[in-house]
């Protein structure tokens, strides 16, 4: 299914954004 597995990148860019907020 595609709309998941767009759905799953932006939650992954998400995740690398908090990941990178949290290690400021």
């Amino acid at each position: 299914c595609i709309p998941c597995k767009l759905s799953d990148q932006k939650i992954l860019e998400v995740l690398v954004v908090k990941a990178q907020k949290s290690d400021t």
